[in-house]
């Protein structure tokens, strides 16, 4: 298959899947066609792939079926959102609009000691200020990595004489200097966690978070 038609094929899902039908006019705007050959490749996607797509003749436009496979992964809505506002496709592309995360202005002076400190093996001196208490708090960790959740970044350290990580909210560090440490075994060893949902959800709430909210393949 053409680089070109495996690019057109993926839009034409891309648009099947999260807005149900598509017709010509969409490649038309999409790829700057005319309605012959836009027509001509939806012809084409549809003797390839029969069951994914059935025509509608009372809104003139082709349908995702019930037994729709599509060639590429399209369940990202950010990958679909990206095609229509980089092309002319107006009709749903001005109904959408997306707010900035307000990320935190990462300090570089604050972050090279701690990444330091895990390259190295280190254990460093910082300040911590807990979001629960107001009280200053002066501690020595081990920072194994840093972890990003999507909206802020933590540092997740190893708890001496406790089989276990503790993360900090990496917003609240201040490093200080750093220690010598003897090499800890536990350092790189992979450990493995399975997310449940929580005791306390009734049934239809933990069905609701796992099919709804989540991706179901966080919980397989």
């Amino acid at each position: 298959m053409k680089k070109s038609d495996i690019e057109r094929f993926n839009y034409i899902e891309y648009i099947v899947w999260w807005e149900g039908q598509i017709n010509a006019s969409h490649l038309m705007r999409h790829f700057d066609l005319s309605r012959d050959s836009a027509s001509s490749i939806l012809k084409n996607y549809d003797s390839q792939y029969p069951n994914n797509l059935q025509y509608d003749q009372s809104i003139k436009a082709r349908v995702i079926t019930e037994n729709f496979q599509p060639l590429n992964d399209v369940s990202s809505f950010d990958g679909y959102l990206n095609l229509i506002k980089n092309a002319n496709h107006e009709a749903i592309s001005n109904c959408i609009e997306e707010v900035a995360t307000p990320l935190r202005n990462i300090n570089a002076q604050l972050l090279r000691p701690i990444l330091k400190a895990i390259r190295e093996q280190l254990a460093i001196d910082i300040g911590y200020i807990s979001l629960t208490s107001p009280d200053y708090l002066d501690r020595i960790i081990e920072p194994h990595s840093l972890i990003f959740d999507g909206l802020r970044w933590h540092v997740q350290r190893i708890v001496e004489k406790m089989p276990h990580f503790e993360i900090l909210f990496y917003r609240v560090l201040m490093a200080l200097p750093f220690l010598k440490v003897k090499l800890n075994a536990r350092w790189n060893k992979m450990n493995y966690g399975k997310l449940i949902q929580m005791s306390s959800l009734c049934q239809t709430q933990g069905w609701w978070i796992n099919n709804k909210l989540l991706s179901p393949a966080i919980f397989k």
